[in-house]
This record gives structure tokens, C-alpha cells and sequence, in this order.
């Protein structure tokens, strides 16, 4: 059990589901890639603050770097979504069919 302001830091394998009686906040680190950058160090850690599912929005818009930038970049998403409203999911207006959901805790699935 954590005390007010208090913080703990675990690593999974698979996917997870988290609960609490009182409010919580939860991050989501992804580490370095594997893959060098051009001074031959890992690269792109990232974190994401991830919201409860009583505050997902409908609709989101993210920006990504130019395409006419001179190192050119490969975007990567997690979604996650209430089961049975895969089919629904548009990017830039069209159909999103081309990807492997996989099942979460409760009624969400992911794609990642």
C-alpha cells in the first residue's frame, strides 16, 4: 500500500490492468531504442500519462515532425479502445483494418 506521495516502478511483460480506491496517477515509460543514433547511443525514450478510461475522448489529434525534415522519423501509437468499437476507429478518416488488437483487462483492447 503507498502513502500520499508515494511512488512505485515496476516492469511488465504483459498487459495489465490497475485499480485503486483512492485516485491515481500512472505513467507509461518506454525505453531507448535499440537502434543507434548517429553519435552511436540509444535513442527516443518516451512517457506517456495515461488517463482513466471515464476521461477518453472521442476524437485526438497529435502532431508529428514534418516529413520534409532532413531525418526522416517512423511514428508509432498505442491505442487502446472498448471491445467491439475496433470497426469505428478511423485515422484521418479512413478505416483502421490493418492491425492486431490485443485483449486487455476488462472490456479494452490495444494496438500497438
Amino acid at each position: 500500500m503507498l502513502l500520499s506521495g508515494e511512488t512505485i516502478h515496476s516492469s511488465f511483460t504483459e498487459s495489465q490492468q490497475l485499480k485503486s480506491s483512492h485516485p491515481i496517477q500512472v505513467a507509461q515509460y518506454t525505453p531507448s531504442s535499440p537502434v543507434a543514433n548517429r553519435r552511436g547511443n540509444e535513442s527516443d525514450p518516451s512517457m506517456i500519462i495515461l488517463p482513466s478510461v471515464s476521461n477518453w475522448h472521442s476524437e485526438y489529434i497529435f502532431a508529428t515532425p514534418s516529413a520534409e525534415s532532413e531525418e526522416k522519423f517512423t511514428d508509432h501509437a498505442y491505442i487502446a479502445i472498448e471491445k467491439g468499437a475496433q470497426n469505428e476507429l478511423t485515422l484521418n478518416e479512413q478505416s483502421v483494418s490493418d492491425v492486431t488488437w490485443h485483449d486487455l483487462p476488462g472490456d479494452i483492447d490495444m494496438v500497438k
